[in-house]
């Protein structure tokens, strides 16, 4: 069966919130400095909403019959008005993520494929995101995607 990728919709919510438990558990694993485990909802439903309603940010969903087995998230940022930076407007990938039983078949670019498009509709100047620094996977699959390293940020542990 072949793959839907579609807009977000409030009916979406519990299976989204099963999705973003498992993203949740990986970041755990690659960086429980920064993640940590936890009981309940992976997110509210009025955070949720505020997504979905929110014109400067999209939300997009796969699905294979009945079942969601991906999304993508994330928002248009636009430079602040400071004068030493190029104004620019970017879409900002916030969140990726696959369930592991439908990797490997192309569903992450195809989800990153509905973004650029949302992304040149929008006329922005490109996107962006952060990635963990030791997420090998996702590094070499943002590069692969055509995405270059233009930051590194650096932290200094107090404790």
């Amino acid at each position: 069966m072949s793959e839907l990728i579609r807009i977000a919709r409030v009916d979406d919510y519990e299976a989204v919130c099963t999705l973003y438990k498992g993203l949740d558990k990986y970041h755990v694993e690659v960086d429980p400095n920064h993640f940590r485990s936890y009981e309940g909802p992976a997110r509210t439903k009025d955070r949720f909403l505020e997504l979905l309603n929110n014109p400067d940010w999209f939300f997009y969903v796969s699905e294979q019959g009945a079942t969601l087995n991906g999304f993508v998230n994330g928002y248009e940022n636009a430079s602040r008005p400071l004068p030493f930076l190029v104004p620019q407007r970017l879409g900002l990938v916030q969140n990726l993520y696959v369930s592991p039983s439908a990797r490997g078949v192309g569903l992450g670019k195809a989800l990153m494929a509905v973004v650029e498009a949302w992304a040149r509709k929008r006329q922005l100047g490109g996107l962006e995101l952060d990635v963990i620094a030791n997420n090998t996977l996702a590094l070499q699959f943002y590069e692969m995607m055509g995405f270059e390293r233009t930051r590194i940020h650096l932290k200094l542990p107090l404790t």
